[in-house]
């Protein structure tokens, strides 16, 4: 073994052991049967809007790349706080982009930087993989006929660490369409998410009536 594979293997040690054990506990996770009550295709990126059965209130949105060959699925757990926090933040993304359209501004521009807690998919199983932050930036453009494009951005922070011999790593920024960008704020609204969990809830009742 080289000298230069030998200290990839010893980087990869360390990184397993502090990603293993100098983590603090990890955090639950939903469990129940799940079920999708909306979703958004771009390009490159599908994002699901996810309910499940044993977690009334809870709110899941999935991840996954598409042009990857194996795409690596990660989610953002939203509870009732916040889901808030990220519906104040799209009331505000609708806010700012009426003061563009008025004033035929180009900017891009932070609009909140909120706390979550992500997941990732292994086995047929969502797990805990950490907290990391998602900020949201809203972009508005004007073409060279004064055509004006609104864009949402949602990205995350660098994430690195290993669990299990897993690895989740951080992505690329997801980019909304104005349409989807709307669509994302509608999926937060709680009757919404109460819908999602009612879907779930009736996928466990079916299974339940075969014990």
């Amino acid at each position: 073994m080289t000298k230069l594979l030998k200290a990839i293997a010893a980087l990869a040690l360390v990184v397993g052991v502090a990603g293993c054990s100098g983590l603090p506990p990890w955090k639950s996770v939903p469990s129940g049967q799940q079920a999708e009550y909306g979703r958004i295709e771009t390009n490159k990126d599908l994002i699901q809007f996810l309910a499940f059965s044993d977690d009334p209130g809870i709110s899941v949105i999935a991840i996954q790349n598409k042009a990857y060959r194996y795409p690596t699925r990660y989610a953002i757990l939203l509870d009732g706080g916040n889901r808030e926090d990220l519906r104040s933040a799209m009331e505000k993304y609708e806010s700012w982009k009426g003061i563009a359209q008025q004033n035929q501004t180009e900017i891009t521009k932070t609009i909140s930087t909120l706390g979550v807690q992500q997941m990732y998919y292994q086995d047929g199983d969502w797990r805990d993989a950490g907290d990391r932050e998602i900020s949201l930036i809203f972009t508005s453009r004007l073409d060279d006929n004064g055509n004006q494009t609104f864009y949402l951005t949602l990205k995350p922070s660098p994430v690195f660490l290993m669990r299990a011999f897993y690895i989740v790593y951080g992505r690329d920024s997801l980019v909304l369409s104005d349409d989807q960008a709307l669509t994302f704020s509608d999926m937060l609204r709680e009757d919404e998410v109460n819908k999602g969990y009612e879907k779930a809830k009736k996928k466990q009742d079916v299974i339940d009536m075969f014990n």
